[in-house]
Parts: C-alpha cells; sequence; structure tokens
C-alpha cells in the first residue's frame, strides 16, 4: 500500500469532523482542477474558491502546493487500485472461457476509461515531482496481480495449464494496449469515442483470447 497522506511530511493530519470534511473538500477541489485544467492549472487561489476553504487554511494544513498535489496524488492512486480490484473481485465467470475473458476485458477497459483525465494528470505529476514517482509501481504492481488472478478465475480449470508469467505478460499487453489507445482517441472527436471504445474492447477480448489458447 502506498503511504496515507498524513505520512507526507509537512501535511497535519485533520482531528476534528469539521476539519476532516474541509480538507475532503480540498482534496475533491484539487482532484477536479487537475483532471480538468492538469498540474499548472492548480493553484491554491483556486482550489480555495472551488473547496469554500481559505487559502491560509489550506497552507496550514498541507504546507505547500506540492504538498497538496502529493497528498492527492497518493489518494487518487490508492483510489483507483481499490476500485480496479472490487469491480475485478465482483465478477462472476461463466463456464465458457472466450465469454469470461471478454467480460474481464470490458472490466478492465472500463475502469481505466472512467479515470483517464485524472490518470493523465497523475502521470504528468510524477514528471513534476520525482518524489511522487516511488507510489506509482507499488500500486502497478498490485494492480497487475488482481488482474492476473482475474485472467486465472476466468480461466477456470484451464488455469492450471498456464504459467503465472504468461498470464502477467497477458496483463502487461492489456495495459500497455489500453494506455496507447487512450492517447490516441484524445485527440478523436467525442462523438467517436463509444464506437472506437468498443471496436478497442472487441479488439483487445479477441487478442487476450488468443494469447491465453
Amino acid at each position: 500500500m502506498v503511504k496515507s497522506a498524513v505520512e507526507i511530511e509537512g501535511v497535519a493530519a485533520p482531528q476534528q469532523g469539521r476539519s476532516r470534511e474541509s480538507f475532503a473538500r480540498v482534496r475533491a477541489a484539487t482532484v477536479q482542477l487537475l483532471s480538468e485544467k492538469g498540474p499548472k492549472g492548480v493553484l491554491i487561489a483556486d482550489v480555495s474558491a472551488l473547496a469554500g476553504v481559505s487559502v491560509g487554511t489550506i497552507y496550514g494544513r498541507v504546507g505547500s502546493r506540492a504538498n497538496l498535489l502529493r497528498v492527492v496524488h497518493r489518494e487518487e492512486l490508492e483510489r483507483m487500485r481499490t476500485s480496479m480490484v472490487a469491480r475485478l473481485d465482483a465478477l462472476e465467470f461463466s463456464e465458457e472461457v472466450d465469454t469470461s475473458l471478454r467480460q474481464l476485458v470490458h472490466a478492465y477497459v472500463a475502469e481505466l476509461v472512467q479515470n483517464v483525465a485524472i490518470i493523465g494528470a497523475l502521470q504528468a505529476l510524477v514528471s513534476e515531482d520525482p518524489e511522487m514517482a516511488s507510489a506509482g509501481p507499488e500500486v502497478f504492481a498490485e494492480t497487475r496481480a488482481a488482474v492476473v488472478a482475474a485472467l486465472a478465475r476466468a480461466l477456470g480449470a484451464g488455469a492450471s495449464s498456464v504459467d503465472t508469467a504468461w498470464l502477467g505478460w497477458v496483463f502487461e499487453v492489456m495495459f500497455a494496449s489500453t494506455r496507447h489507445w487512450q492517447d490516441e482517441s484524445a485527440a478523436m472527436p467525442a462523438s467517436a469515442g463509444a464506437m472506437e471504445e468498443s471496436r478497442f474492447e472487441e479488439q483487445l477480448g479477441r487478442s487476450v483470447i488468443l494469447l491465453l489458447r
């Protein structure tokens, strides 16, 4: 697990209910601005206005803009990891392996699409602040393990004949293909998004099935 926000040096953990609620609004406002404008669009004054919390209170809690971004970076990574694991764990696979693998691909792609804006913003943050880079590999490894476990479940009895390392490679293909598609689709008109997502899902599903036959 990545370190919690309160373990970041210079960040004071809120003790009272009102303080926790106001700090939650600050973090939510930061996430919104990150998703909409990217890291350079996150100014404490704008966070203050959006959250309804004074600039002085924000600085008193986190000490600096950099610390606020570190808090949000860590929390969003953990939120996305938890959400992906929960989505995959909730899948009820059928005895038809190909159908189960397509279910898994759909869930995986849907989760990343839901978070595409914040994922891009977090990646941009890492290039600005190397300290943030340390949390990424750990969360990636945990997500990888969850997808590998879901692939094994989807294969059912057939999983015993598949090397776990190969399942890990299949995840790497899923991850790289989805990120590449998302990068390319960012330049497409919004009206083309749903059609392209469906087409990509179908292609990725076929690829996963072929790799695991």
